[in-house]
């Protein structure tokens, strides 16, 4: 093969994992097989990531023996179908702080790799036109526009936040129209970037090649800009109307970037329920949907739900209740849920007794699809859920594990880890779309 080049899809990876170095896929049927290895002895730092786009799966691999002192850095590009169509190795000086690795993708094949050690930052930008690396302070905030461009953030010592189109076939970086206006007031979605302007009641929305206003109701008195504080990872946002000295919510907007509108409700609570949620002291709080509903867990002293609502006074529940747990994470991806209950020792929650029937209690994870809510193991660890919602992976008991949505099954995939040094260097994706992750490892 050229490089590039995939064989037919007859049996295209749904998955694919790293695992302590192997780049493994895995199949719809459950089997794995791997395809690239990085065979370099334990390191004292390390790290790997995982994307899919298209027929691509694109994965990264680092380690460093010590600190400070010199990365090893392996990059890929595997075909769904089989067979590695790009991969390079790089190195770089480490320090062990301000460490972060990540890679974006698109479905036309392009790929940017970015990684920060300390002071010193890696970009990586391979698709079939070409390769382009950049020894530059940047991290990679967007996903690569179908056009070119991609939204990067310059990670240098300033505290402002700059924001820069990278435009990976020059190897140049050009500034955005967005100016430093403080915490909550900008957020980076794929393709976009979406600001609220000091002293106004509009949205800025940036494109690499556009750039467009969004006016937002807000009531009456000053305010300096928009709390941005939610989104889906795509074109929706949320807004949220907060004291933010008793953390009470009185109203919230959801905002569709790319239909360019806004809508405002009021938000009350169900009846005889209270938020279980304050970003005062960072604990989840309101989080919308890939179709712009509204989410948020509402509970009494017995128990804690997930609840669904597109209007801010009519909610629907999603799945099992939970109880005997002090925090919550969940994720979406084309209606269906991953619900996860965790008790983590840090204490502060109390639960009386009268849980319903139904309710899960204590360390709990569940898929929740049209129509079938599939209990996972309690032992499943960094859980995953598919774009589109058709299943979950995790590791289960050094395994990973399918989770059908729809069907409630559950496929062995033969891929594993050794121990649980290995453990903390996996990581899973699944092929047709960025995964819907949880806000915290699992």
């Amino acid at each position: 093969m050229t490089p590039w080049e995939c064989p037919p899809p007859s049996a295209a990876a749904e998955l694919a994992a790293i695992v302590d170095g192997s780049v493994i896929l895995v199949a719809r049927d459950g089997t794995a097989h791997e395809e690239a290895n990085v065979d370099r002895p334990p390191a004292g730092y390390g790290g790997q990531a995982v994307t899919a786009a298209g027929p691509w799966i694109a994965a990264l691999v680092w380690s460093a023996p010590a600190s400070p002192g010199e990365a090893s850095v392996d990059l890929f590009v595997a075909c769904r179908t089989g067979g590695i169509a790009w991969r390079t190795h790089e190195t770089l000086p480490h320090e062990s702080w301000g460490n972060e690795a990540s890679v974006r993708g698109n479905a036309d094949g392009r790929f940017v790799f970015s990684f920060r050690f300390g002071e010193n930052s890696l970009v990586v930008a391979a698709s079939p036109d070409g390769v382009t690396t950049v020894r530059e302070p940047y991290l990679v905030r967007g996903r690569p526009a179908h056009g070119g461009g991609t939204l990067v953030w310059r990670a240098d010592a300033s505290s402002t936040e700059d924001y820069e189109w990278f435009d990976a076939m020059a190897g140049a970086f050009r500034p955005t129209r967005y100016a430093d206006g403080g915490a909550g007031s900008r957020l980076a979605l794929a393709e976009t970037l979406a600001y609220g302007l000091r002293g106004g009641r509009e949205l800025r929305v940036e494109t690499v090649d556009d750039a467009w206003t969004i006016p937002v109701t807000w009531p009456p008195g000053g305010v300096e800009y928009l709390p941005l504080e939610r989104n889906d990872g795509e074109r929706w946002i949320l807004i949220e109307e907060r004291d933010w000295a008793t953390g009470g919510l009185s109203a919230c907007s959801t905002v569709d970037v790319v239909g360019r509108t806004a809508q405002r409700f009021p938000v009350v609570p169900p009846p005889g329920l209270r938020a279980w949620s304050d970003p005062r002291d960072s604990t989840p709080g309101m989080w919308i949907a890939q179709d712009g509903s509204v989410f948020e867990v509402y509970r009494d002293d017995r128990q804690a739900s997930l609840m669904r609502t597109r209007d801010g006074s009519s909610w629907e529940r999603v799945g099992h209740p939970m109880t005997g747990v002090d925090r919550w994470y969940a994720a979406e991806g084309a209606g269906t849920f991953l619900f996860l209950g965790l008790v983590s020792g840090a204490g502060g929650v109390d639960w009386g007794p009268g849980a319903d029937a139904d309710a899960l209690s204590g360390r709990s994870a569940q898929l929740v699809a049209p129509g079938r809510i599939t209990v996972l193991p309690v032992t499943a660890g960094h859980v995953r859920l598919a774009h589109d919602g058709r299943a979950a992976a995790g590791w289960v008991d050094r395994r990973l594990v399918r989770f059908d949505a729809a069907t409630g099954e559950t496929t062995e995939t033969g891929a594993t880890y050794v121990d649980d040094v290995a453990g903390w260097r996996t990581d899973t994706t699944f092929a047709g779309g960025e995964d819907r992750q949880t806000w915290a490892p699992w």
